[in-house]
């Protein structure tokens, strides 16, 4: 029939799907949802930026494209920790 023609190899797109989904739910109880959809998205990128890698697909656009994102998550985090209060004082 139709699905035993679909190569196996297609199959464990939908089993990784199923643990990612799984393990973002489990983690939402644990990690604030800013930082789990900011995970999400990097792990996204660095798939995707593998897979261009290993298709050789790969060129100085894309390269300052991952640099691009990482100094912005930097920067943001670096905002962030300046705005926050010291640990053990009362936000005004």
């Amino acid at each position: 029939g139709y699905l035993g023609s679909i190569p196996f190899l297609y199959y464990l797109g939908g089993v990784f799907g199923l643990v990612a989904m799984v393990l973002t739910i489990r983690g939402m109880e644990k990690v604030p949802v800013a930082v789990s959809a900011v995970v999400i998205l990097a792990g996204q990128l660095l798939a995707g930026f593998v897979m261009d890698t290993l298709a050789g697909r790969v060129g100085p656009k894309e390269l300052l494209g991952l640099c691009l994102v990482g100094a912005g998550v930097w920067w943001n985090n670096r905002q962030s920790q300046a705005a926050r209060p010291p640990e053990g004082e009362a936000a005004a």
